[in-house]
């Protein structure tokens, strides 16, 4: 039975009166319906805005695959100048790989060689166009990897930016980082095993991608090179683990 405002009781049926009840239970603004409505609307639109930010970001990504694509159309054969490279660099047959030992060679004096540094640059050199190629450097901790000027500092050490002819990036300690001046912090999600080292001469464009799955890693702000790039490599630390240039 349930009573009505004078609180005369009229039987009803359990249907009815469960209804009414169901009624007095939800008034109140804490539970009405449109609260309950406002905050259904309110989850939907969070939701439809997470999902365009998911589309953009999908988007992004698939753009910087597909610049990743473009570039790597422009793969060039690079090998590594033994002229160039520092005592305790060993360089294969084929100078496609360097690893790094504590072993000092009676190597002849150049030039051109790097004697304070544990680097070595690529013998091929460029003044125009567009270039591509890829570094293996597996399980190593410490290297640094990309282009710098042909009349860099190669004697005497060098903090490696820009500024210097440097555009490269790095693994130490565990860090990546760009070698720009500051430093840039490279956040990457997974460790890199393959690194893709994109030129574009005319553009002033040095780019980094994962040669894994061609994600975009990092591009140095337009520069004006004042001559000749060469790769370069630079094995900190000792590590029987080789930087292989890819074919």
């Amino acid at each position: 039975m349930c009573l009505d405002k004078d609180g005369t009781g009229h039987h009803h049926g359990g249907e009815a009166c469960s209804s009414s009840t169901r009624r007095c239970q939800v008034r109140g603004p804490e539970h009405s319906p449109f609260s309950q409505q406002w905050d259904f609307t309110e989850d939907t639109a969070g939701q439809k805005e997470a999902e365009k930010l998911q589309r953009e970001l999908c988007w992004r990504k698939a753009q910087k695959v597909d610049d990743w694509r473009k570039a790597r159309s422009h793969a060039v054969h690079v090998t590594l100048d033994p002229d160039t490279a520092y005592p305790e660099l060993f360089l294969s047959e084929d100078h496609r790989s360097v690893r790094r030992r504590n072993m000092w060679q009676d190597l002849p004096e150049r030039t051109g060689r790097f004697f304070f540094d544990p680097c070595v640059l690529g013998h091929e050199s460029f003044s125009s166009g567009r270039h591509y190629w890829e570094v293996e450097v597996g399980d190593r901790t410490y290297w640094e990897l990309g282009v710098c000027e042909e009349n860099v500092e190669r004697t005497w050490g060098i903090t490696e930016s820009p500024q210097n002819g440097f555009w490269a990036m790095e693994l130490y300690a565990n860090n990546y980082q760009a070698l720009s001046s500051p430093r840039t912090a490279l956040p990457l999600g997974e460790p890199l095993s393959r690194v893709g080292i994109f030129v574009d001469y005319e553009a002033g464009d040095v780019s980094f991608y994962s040669g894994a799955d061609g994600s975009h890693i990092y591009t140095f702000p337009q520069a004006s090179f004042s001559g000749p790039l060469r790769p370069f490599f630079c094995l900190w630390f000792y590590h029987p683990t080789p930087l292989t240039i890819c074919h």
